[in-house]
């Protein structure tokens, strides 16, 4: 049962590997690809990771912010967005009767 599991995990796990970064291993093949005299390889990796640790900078408060938020509440936070995105769309369509 346990190597079932075990199993069913590793593979979940290459499938979700797999489907996140095929665009990033595109996208870095493509960069290779058009390396100069200007444009190294060199650039390409370090710029690689510059992205993916500025990535992780970014997601730290986040990661740090949900120790102190109640459990229940963090639901409640995926509405932000959308209410963001409504008050926006207000907004602008209210100024665009302005302009006219």
């Amino acid at each position: 049962m346990a190597t079932n599991q075990l199993l069913q995990a590793l593979m979940t796990g290459v499938a979700s590997f797999s489907a996140t970064n095929i665009d990033d291993i595109i996208l870095l093949m493509l960069f290779f690809a058009q390396t100069d005299d200007t444009f190294r390889p060199r650039h390409i990796v370090a710029g690689q990771y510059l992205g993916f640790w500025g990535l992780i900078l970014a997601s730290l408060p986040g990661y740090f912010g949900g120790m102190w938020v109640p459990r229940p509440w963090l639901g409640w936070l995926g509405l932000l967005p959308i209410c963001i995105g409504l008050y926006r769309m207000v907004v602008s369509n209210a100024e665009d009767t302005d302009i006219q």
